[in-house]
């Protein structure tokens, strides 16, 4: 980088403008009992609003990613905070389940554009520190998915969730005008295009065997990550006591938790056994839940939930890096694809918690703990080689 305030950019401005463009859904964990309670939604609807989001942002990576080799990368990146803002502002007049749903999901699939591009221009800097740089990254969000939950839980008190959700993309309008004034300082994609031939190549990494394990890896953990995240506000509320405002008190500290993992997971993955330290933090994770469950008082509860976030919401962007050296192929594309897969296999997570908590919310979070310990055995079977090495030896005989 060529002066401190580029550097600053990189690392101030990109994890600000996760945080913004994250806010909406950071925000909706919390809303979402509101919305139950104002529409008499069944905990499968509720499941269903993060499966239908957490679908949206897995289908809008791909296309997002290919764009982002083209020399529409930067408009497109600017783009998207307008197109955040836009759809929750809509989403928050909706008078309907369905139509609410629609736009949460236009919402979440803007969103999901950003992050191949940024995650992919973050990476360019750091090629030797991906897990490092895609950490750097998701502390923006981290951050907001401490800062967001909170402040809903506070409004929720004194306004209706409609209004709430109106005041939670301002973030994502303040930074829509910080990119665009600052936009001089994102690099043009390299390649500025993307071909029939290139694509046919990266269909070839993605189809071998280490690629698809990879890609079932992040899937298992995400549903494992997505079935805590969309039923823990809920169990806390109605197993626990506790109320909205409480709730998002402690799902703050759990993100906040995830936030510094992502750094320091990073740092591990980056600089030691990196199929080791996965399987060290998998561990943990399976594990979290289960002390979320048998904690008996408040203070092992916060240290249930601060394992929790640390370990399974830190260690996605290290599984993203991770992913990503294994598949290798174009930068911007794979982050789009990876991620889609994550996103997509993960939403499976939500809805199936959503089911299970109709029946008892305790077995939601049990469910995690199955999908965790699942993605765990899988990691302790691959082979952590590079696809590209793979097609190579395939072509060679």
């Amino acid at each position: 980088m060529n002066n401190t305030r580029e550097k600053a950019f990189y690392f101030i401005g990109f994890p600000a403008g996760h945080g913004a463009i994250d806010a909406g859904t950071s925000a909706l964990w919390i809303i979402a009992p509101a919305i139950a309670l104002s529409m008499d939604l069944s905990k499968t609807q509720v499941g269903l609003i993060f499966s239908v989001i957490a679908i949206a942002a897995g289908v809008t990576h791909i296309p997002a990613g290919l764009v982002g080799e083209t020399r529409f990368k930067k408009i497109f990146l600017l783009s998207t905070l307008w197109w955040v803002a836009g759809a929750f502002l809509v989403a928050s007049l909706m008078p309907g389940y369905w139509l609410l749903l629609f736009f949460l999901a236009v919402a979440s699939a803007g969103a999901a554009a950003w992050h191949p591009i940024a995650l992919g221009t973050m990476a360019d800097h750091m090629p030797n520190r991906r897990a490092f740089a895609l950490g750097v990254h998701f502390v923006g969000g981290s951050f907001m998915e401490v800062l967001a939950p909170l402040v809903a839980g506070f409004l929720l008190v004194y306004m209706d969730w409609r209004s709430v959700m109106q005041i939670i993309v301002i973030p994502a309008l303040v930074m829509g005008v910080v990119f665009f004034r600052l936009h001089g300082w994102i690099p043009p994609s390299p390649a500025g295009h993307m071909s029939l031939k290139d694509l046919k190549a990266q269909a070839r990494l993605v189809g071998q065997s280490t690629s698809l394990a990879s890609l079932g890896i992040l899937g298992l953990h995400n549903m494992g990550l997505m079935a805590l995240w969309s039923m823990t506000p809920l169990y806390l509320v109605e197993e626990r006591g506790i109320s909205p405002g409480g709730s998002g008190a402690l799902f703050a500290v759990m993100v906040l938790s995830g936030s510094l993992g992502a750094v320091l997971i990073g740092r591990l993955i980056d600089r030691y056994n990196r199929k080791t330290v996965t399987i060290s933090i998998l561990i943990a994770g399976a594990l979290s839940p289960l002390l979320i469950l048998w904690a008996p008082n408040l203070a092992v509860l916060v240290v249930g939930l601060m394992v929790a976030g640390f370990a399974m919401m830190g260690l996605v962007p290290a599984l993203i890096a991770i992913a990503l050296s294994i598949v290798g192929g174009r930068q911007m594309v794979m982050i789009g694809l990876i991620m889609a897969a994550g996103e997509i296999i993960g939403a499976l997570g939500a809805v199936l918690a959503g089911l299970a908590g109709e029946t008892d919310l305790r077995l939601s979070l049990v469910l995690a703990t199955v999908f965790t310990v699942c993605a765990t055995l899988l990691v302790a079977v691959h082979p952590f080689t590079s696809a590209v090495h793979e097609g190579e030896a395939i072509e060679a005989t």
